[in-house]
């Protein structure tokens, strides 16, 4: 995951810019993103062992990948321990919406 968050990250700072006089970077506090998630472009695998998981994808719900990082923090809010260890890969085409939040997760 630390790929994709690693582009996310630079890809919302490049979008950090002043809105209505104030710095959106002091203002924004979460990055919510949602892109299709196609089996046959997107895998998740066991982080120890290299299992590749086939029927349950951790933040997949219909065919869509939801996410919500902590700009602060770079973690993800709604990744539960019971996940354990993952990495995702995923082909990440221009398709896919993407939200900042302030402090009390509302949308900026």
């Amino acid at each position: 995951m630390n790929k994709l968050l690693l582009n996310l990250l630079i890809m919302s700072k490049q979008i950090l810019i002043d809105i209505k006089g104030k710095n959106l970077s002091e203002v924004a506090h979460y990055l919510v993103i949602y892109f299709p998630y196609n089996e046959e472009m997107c895998s998740y695998t066991d982080a120890w062992m290299g299992e590749l998981y086939e029927n349950k994808y951790p933040l997949v719900a219909k065919g869509m990948w939801s996410g919500i990082v902590d700009l602060k923090t770079y973690k993800l809010l709604n990744w539960k321990p019971e996940y354990g260890d993952l990495y995702l890969q995923a082909k990440i085409c221009d398709s896919g919406t993407y939200f900042l939040l302030d402090k009390d997760k509302k949308v900026i």
